[in-house]
């Protein structure tokens, strides 16, 4: 058997299911693509590597608002090799989960 065990607690919303690009960035300012996200995580892509077990401060605006945390980098790898940069691919768990619109009244 090869690949990740899929230990996700609720579905994700993959980006080509939204309507539009999710922006996000990740402190200082660094811009990042999302690729997926759910209540608990995102898996983004970005131009610089993240260290898994460290933590980052990052903002988005998911479907259900804007949140703005602290995750944990679960996992992070280099996605593709282009002849003018290098595109890492990181897994993030939120610390506090995000609250989707029904939780917030």
């Amino acid at each position: 058997m090869t690949g990740i065990q899929d230990r996700r607690r609720e579905p994700r919303l993959r980006i080509e299911q939204a309507r539009e690009a999710i922006p996000a960035r990740i402190r200082p300012g660094q811009p990042v693509r999302v690729i997926d996200v759910s209540v608990h995580g995102v898996c983004i892509e970005t131009a610089r590597g993240l260290a898994p077990g460290s933590t980052v401060d990052i903002s988005l605006e998911a479907p259900w608002g804007r949140h703005d945390t602290r995750a944990r980098v679960v996992a992070c790898a280099v996605r593709r090799v282009l002849s003018h940069a290098v595109v890492f691919q990181g897994r993030l768990a939120f610390l506090m989960p995000m609250r989707r619109r029904s939780e917030e009244h």
